[in-house]
């Protein structure tokens, strides 16, 4: 499965694009409803954490007799795929391409395919919550990002990402990811999370970043909640009752290989953060 769209796991998450570890497990299992006895080698998809998987692959194993009914199922899939996505992924593929394996190739016992498969398939994925403060801002999202392989095969490794302006509802949705990797015969490990960064409207510092803004730049700035991991939100998980807002150039296609600067946008940012500066030391408390 390939030619998605992908993005950044935070900006892009409310875009509904398609995840292709996904879509790669239904488009397995459809074929396994038509040929039970098909075994699955291995399945990989995603490259970061912070990427929503645009490309995703598995290899199996299917008699010889069985095919064409492979081949037949992944087209009815692709199909009823395009008629779901294409509007928004108008190049998503799935493609079914026959290659020489080894003949002593281990394949997955038949209980832990599944229980495999049961995982992907539950595993949440996308926004889970909007902000009840800003319209449209996701407030927690998900996002299966990798599936791979460890221990040569032996083990399947899937990394999720979360995110929450709100702690507690980023734990919420952990404990939901662990609980079904139990069901499905895994485990979880979790790594420290970031703190998250409630947004105020009411922040000192963010008046007099709007203030300057104007007299910089001679309009209204347009303000808007970020739905990723910023140090504001580390930062003020350490220091709490710190004043904190974020500022920079304008950027596009963040954390991949189309990432981008406006240039024409750096020097104003350059003098907005001098005078916010001079501002501040003059009135430490705005």
């Amino acid at each position: 499965v390939g030619g998605l769209l992908g993005g950044h796991s935070g900006s892009a998450i409310k875009l509904d694009r398609a995840n292709a570890i996904k879509l790669l497990v239904h488009v397995f299992r459809q074929a396994l409803d038509s040929i039970p006895e098909i075994d699955l080698i291995s399945i990989t998809g995603g490259d970061l954490r912070n990427a929503i998987p645009k490309h995703a692959r598995a290899r199996v194993l299917v008699p010889n007799p069985a095919k064409e009914v492979l081949a037949a199922s992944v087209e009815r899939t692709h199909a009823a795929l395009m008629s779901e996505y294409g509007s928004n992924e108008p190049n998503l593929f799935v493609k079914c391409t026959e290659v020489v394996e080894p003949s002593d190739l281990g394949v997955m016992e038949h209980f832990s395919r599944n229980n495999l498969l049961r995982l992907l398939t539950c595993l949440p994925h996308g926004v889970q919550k909007y902000s009840h403060t800003i319209e449209g801002l996701p407030e927690t999202s998900t996002n299966m990002a990798v599936v791979s392989e460890l221990d040569q095969g032996s083990q399947a490794y899937v990394l999720t990402t979360t995110r929450s302006s709100l702690p507690s509802a980023l734990e919420r949705v952990r404990k939901q990811i662990s609980d079904i990797a139990d069901l499905c015969g895994g485990s979880m490990h979790a790594k420290p999370a970031y703190s998250g960064w409630q947004p105020n409207m009411d922040s000192p510092i963010f008046k007099t970043c709007q203030e300057v803004y104007k007299e910089v730049l001679g309009r209204d700035p347009v303000v808007k909640a970020s739905h990723a991991g910023l140090e504001c939100g580390v930062l003020s998980g350490l220091l709490p009752g710190l004043d904190t807002c974020s500022i920079g150039p304008e950027i596009r296609g963040a954390h991949s290989v189309e990432e981008r600067v406006q240039v024409s946008t750096v020097k104003p940012c350059y003098e907005l953060v001098l005078k916010m500066l001079k501002r501040l030391s003059q009135n430490p408390e705005p």
